[in-house]
């Protein structure tokens, strides 16, 4: 329980006596010392009655501590000298999800996917994958344990609103990515100014002469995308908050990341590319996420697994995508070398 009172940055303590007793509002790292400090005196404990004070003070969930079975109503419980473990669903991507053990033991674990019930062994205070599922799912933890709301989540992805100027090769790009209208991702034509406030792609207006990409950032933009050996020319440097994604001869820059942000070199340059359809299929992707049922870290006592615990390779949407943008880019060659000359 410390552990998840340190990490909340605003909580209640109540000691549910014959009358309670609450500590806080406070950050829960303050709260510690009267957490370790809470003894059992009375003879009785009104559980109804602290729930009842602790939400009076403080609009978030409960999570009770107690040696008796959980009370209706309550977001989290820890049982104290029970044996009730808990095992939930910790993290969900495309294909994958994370499943944590908050006992002191390996619990088996059945989870049912799509009408297929899988199995896993989950490590004792630790956290087992299950990968290979299908790209958008809904999942339940089959059996019962402590804590049941965090049994059941489900992963999809959405249809984003794009904002792009109208030229061809970006109204075919956003059609193959099933994008439309809107203004929930930023394109333009530009050189950045500064860090966007949203999710923006900036093509740069001009360039320098092509160079060879010599050196790549390990970044999730570069997932499933070749560029060594590519040639592209490199933008004008954007201002601070930018780094190089891919770098030339000299560390010159010509792809550049920042926070909600990609830079390019100029449309012309990459639009015939078959790494560009992938390149900002990976920049939309995190907007593009769903994400549903998962407790956030501070409403769960199940070990929360770090990014680098999630899956890095690039998903079979990622491949496909790659493959489709190859047939395109062939399809429309075939049709100009039929075109009759003149036409």
């Amino acid at each position: 329980l410390r552990p998840l009172l340190e990490r909340t940055p605003e909580a209640v303590l109540v000691r549910a006596g014959e009358r309670p007793t609450a500590f806080g509002p406070a950050p829960g790292v303050a709260l510690k010392e009267r957490l370790l400090a809470l003894e059992a005196k009375d003879r009785g404990a009104d559980l109804e009655a602290a729930i009842a004070l602790g939400r009076r003070l403080l609009k978030a969930p409960v999570v009770v501590v107690t040696d008796g079975p959980p009370p209706p109503g309550v977001e989290g419980y820890l049982g104290v000298g029970s044996s009730r473990e808990n095992l939930g669903i910790v993290a969900v991507a495309a294909g994958f999800l994370a499943l944590g053990n908050s006992a002191s033991r390996p619990l088996p674990a059945r989870v049912e996917v799509g009408g297929r019930v899988r199995e896993v062994r989950v490590p004792a205070r630790g956290y087992a994958r299950l990968q290979g599922l299908p790209q958008t799912f809904s999942a339940r933890l089959l059996g019962e344990d402590a804590l049941p709301l965090d049994d059941e989540a489900a992963f999809g992805l959405r249809r984003l609103g794009v904002d792009f100027p109208r030229l061809p090769a970006l109204e075919r790009l956003f059609r193959l990515l099933g994008a439309t209208l809107g203004n929930e991702v930023r394109i333009r034509l530009a050189v950045p100014q500064g860090v966007p406030e949203g999710p923006t792609l900036y093509l740069a207006p001009r360039a320098g002469s092509p160079t060879p990409v010599l050196l790549t950032a390990p970044h999730p933009l570069l997932e499933g995308v070749a560029l060594l050996g590519e040639r592209l020319p490199p933008p004008p440097r954007p201002p601070g908050g930018w780094q190089p994604l891919a770098e030339g001869e000299g560390g010159v820059g010509l792809l550049y990341f920042a926070e909600r942000g990609l830079y390019l070199p100029p449309l012309p340059a990459i639009q015939d590319r078959p790494f560009f359809p992938l390149l900002v299929y990976n920049f939309l992707r995190p907007y593009r996420e769903v994400r549903q049922g998962l407790l956030a870290p501070e409403e769960t006592l199940l070990p929360t697994p770090e990014g680098s615990f999630l899956p890095r390779a690039p998903g079979g949407a990622g491949r496909l995508l790659a493959l489709l943008a190859g047939l395109t880019l062939l399809a429309e060659a075939l049709l100009f070398l039929r075109r009759p000359l003149g036409a």
